[in-house]
């Protein structure tokens, strides 16, 4: 058993959440399940599904989505950017998602 020392040492001051997650990543039903509602393809089209299922990718990797600047890299935006593909209200609520899923792990707001 570690002392608060020892954690800090391994993970300077990141929340554990995020350490956490880190190390074992976000189950993929999990992550799918909070972004169920922008994975239907009878609302979203071929290319908004592959951008969702692309963050999905990374959190269920990652654990969380720390930088939104990410969604603007080619992994993302290969089939178009996320302010082209998706409304203005669309965009609002996969950001709140991903603040959720952040919030979840101990980050209070993605960059």
């Amino acid at each position: 058993m570690g002392t608060q020392e020892d954690y800090k040492k391994i993970a300077g001051e990141k929340p554990l959440g995020i350490f956490v997650r880190e190390i074992v990543g976000v189950d993929m039903n999990v992550a799918k399940e909070a972004f169920s509602k922008y994975l239907d393809e009878n609302i979203f089209d071929a290319n908004q599904i592959y951008f969702v299922n692309k963050i999905v990718e990374y959190i269920v990797e990652k654990g969380v989505l720390e930088d939104r600047t990410i969604l603007m890299m080619p992994i993302f935006s290969e089939r178009g950017s996320f302010s082209n593909l998706f409304d203005q209200k669309t965009f609002d609520g996969i950001l709140d998602v991903l603040d959720n899923i952040n919030n979840n792990a101990g980050i209070s707001r993605v960059v």
